[in-house]
């Protein structure tokens, strides 16, 4: 998508409602505040430009305490009669180079502190199920090299041990996200598995670009420093 002037209108371009969220995210990361209805209400530049007014920060510290479910959560757990930790989503990265585990593992972990709905953990309490954020967050990780494989045998191993990461997850204990290397002959496969309770398909979009971000970073031997958060749910 391409502005040739400030006065194009954002629709009319191709834009929709997953690219206005990321419009707003990075109107943020300078200062701006620009919500997804601005987007829909001022749709060019122009306009976006004169509705658009200084953003108030957020706590950029972690976030802890007891959160209330959201609808889909609590749908969840009323239409579900359990077991609970098997329920998630999960991207399978092809790195064009070799990964850095270590850096990945740093990359990862970095992801858990700053995204503070990843170190959720769910509770049933006499019959009614509570969420709290809790101060740190067990990562399931893992590495393995396959490349003494055949690329065939290689695959087919790594998904059975990808489906044991995906039923290692743990609601109540907090272990709601898991990650591994997996070297093959050809490439490396990176992936990643999150309870759906945390994460949905805009929420990828976000993960990811961080992920990219803070490895990056650490590649480079800088500090991690990912954008701002927003005010926290």
């Amino acid at each position: 998508m391409l502005f040739r002037s400030i006065d194009d209108n954002y629709f009319a371009l191709g834009g929709d409602s997953i690219k206005a969220i990321q419009i707003a995210a990075r109107a943020g990361a300078h200062g701006l505040s620009v919500t997804i209805r601005d987007v829909f209400t001022h749709p060019t530049v122009a306009g976006l430009a004169r509705a658009a007014g200084t953003r108030h920060a957020a706590p950029q510290g972690p976030v802890t305490g007891d959160v209330p479910l959201t609808a889909i959560q609590q749908w969840f757990f009323q239409e579900h009669a359990g077991p609970y930790d098997h329920f998630n989503q999960a991207a399978l990265l092809t790195w064009l180079e070799r990964a850095d585990a270590d850096a990945l593992h740093r990359a990862v972990t970095a992801l858990i502190e700053h995204h503070d709905g990843l170190r959720s953990r769910f509770d049933e309490v006499d019959g009614a199920w509570r969420q709290h954020v809790g101060t740190a967050a067990e990562l399931h990780w893992l590495e393995d090299d396959l490349r003494h494989l055949s690329q065939e045998d290689a695959v087919r191993e790594m998904t059975a041990r990808a489906d044991r990461l995906h039923t290692g997850l743990d609601i109540r204990a907090g272990r709601l996200m898991a990650a591994a290397v997996f070297r093959l002959p050809d490439a490396d496969r990176v992936l990643l598995v999150v309870h759906h309770l945390v994460i949905d398909g805009v929420s990828w979009r976000v993960l990811l670009e961080d992920l990219d971000t803070a490895y990056q970073q650490v590649r480079r031997g800088e500090p991690i420093a990912l954008p701002a958060k927003t005010h926290a749910f």
